[in-house]
């Protein structure tokens, strides 16, 4: 008998990251406010600047992979797998938005065909007793294809705050209009203090609420009152 195992891949690494729906169209009301970085107060910790946000990073714990060899080396180490792993170079590095038909793609080569269940979701079906088959073809197609590292990189104070200003300003606003009942923001200050303390955390209103199941159900939910800005705007020199 069958069972079914969602792909999440690098996907599930990108969301620590802070990554997702990043290729996300912007809901209406116009693009973010591109305010001028300033010396932020976060409480306990004083002014933080680029080089104070930089430091903290540095010494946060642990987080996500912030490279394409860290990615393989945490997949790799994840997967239960014994001996040394494949020696796989990258075909070709893969826009976000592609990242999904990409990979299902390299998985159905590598034997491990998609399907679609009742509810749209998009799996893969595998015997019993093939999950080391399973683990290796997906640490094969994520060392073939990466994504971008800037999508792996941390955030400036920057691109933090065109992230929070995208989120308060657009975000909650779009969320509200359909009826989902937004808490207040946190404070700038807070959204920094707690992204430098953990190195990957961050504030966002599509994961502070339960959202109605209609709204997660419609197959347009990928792309409903996005958190993110465009990418031309949030990784814009």
């Amino acid at each position: 008998m069958p069972r079914r195992a969602v792909v999440l891949g690098l996907l599930a690494v990108l969301a620590l990251a802070g990554c997702s729906g990043a290729d996300a169209p912007a809901p209406s009301g116009g693009a973010p406010s591109a305010r001028t970085p300033r010396p932020t107060e976060v409480a306990g910790q004083g002014p933080i600047t680029e080089e104070g946000l930089t430091e903290a990073l540095r010494t946060a714990p642990p987080g996500p992979p912030r490279s394409h060899a860290e990615v393989l080396e945490q997949l790799w180490d994840s997967s239960g797998l014994e001996g040394e792993p494949p020696q796989v170079g990258p075909v070709r590095t893969v826009p976000l938005e592609e990242y999904d038909e990409v990979r299902l793609a390299c998985m159905a080569e590598q034997g491990f065909p998609s399907t679609v269940d009742q509810w749209e979701q998009e799996g893969i079906p595998f015997e019993v007793g093939h999950e080391d088959d399973l683990a290796r073809a997906n640490y094969v197609c994520t060392a073939m294809y990466p994504v971008d590292e800037k999508y792996l990189r941390p955030f400036s104070l920057h691109q933090l705050r065109l992230l929070y200003d995208w989120r308060v300003e657009q975000t909650v606003p779009c969320m509200r209009a359909d009826g989902v009942e937004v808490p207040e923001p946190p404070s700038f200050e807070t959204f920094v203090g707690e992204y430098a303390a953990t190195g990957y955390r961050h504030w966002s209103p599509r994961s502070a609420v339960e959202l109605p199941s209609e709204i997660e159900a419609d197959p347009g939910f990928a792309d409903w009152c996005p958190d993110t800005p465009p990418d031309d705007v949030l990784y814009g020199d």
